[in-house]
């Protein structure tokens, strides 16, 4: 009888653990997210760009068109059915290359960030986790 109310105590407890633990949301930041070639025909930087998630509302847009000194876009972003993150508050802005601009949207899809750049040169970035 005790070893039947130990194994269901300890059942119990397990189940617990288990439903607490899959129930909170938990996000490891940063999470670093690096441009790469997700289409031949579609014009791709030969540059590295990446975005660097510090937070749930604050991100990184850097842009290594310059080795020495990377341009670097600090930004606020809020996300919208989990799907689009629209981008707020930027803190500088370089339409000489590819950077984001105010209200831009990011898309997320299947773990990955699609973004359109629309400028001089017509550019769709396909980011993946780093």
């Amino acid at each position: 009888m005790k070893t039947e109310i130990r194994k269901n105590t300890l059942l119990l407890l397990f189940l617990v653990i288990i439903t607490s633990c899959s129930s909170s949301k938990i996000n490891n930041y940063p999470k670093n997210y690096i441009a790469y070639r997700g289409d031949k025909e579609i014009y791709f930087p030969n540059y590295k760009i990446e975005i660097l998630f510090e937070n749930d509302s604050t991100a990184y847009f850097k842009n290594y068109i310059s080795e020495d000194s990377p341009f670097i876009q600090k930004f606020n972003y809020t996300i919208s059915d989990d799907t689009f993150l629209h981008i707020k508050n930027l803190d500088t802005i370089n339409s000489n290359f590819v950077s984001l601009k105010n209200n831009d949207t990011l898309v997320v899809f299947k773990e990955k960030i699609y973004y359109f750049y629309n400028e001089k040169e017509k550019v769709f970035l396909y980011f993946k986790r780093k």
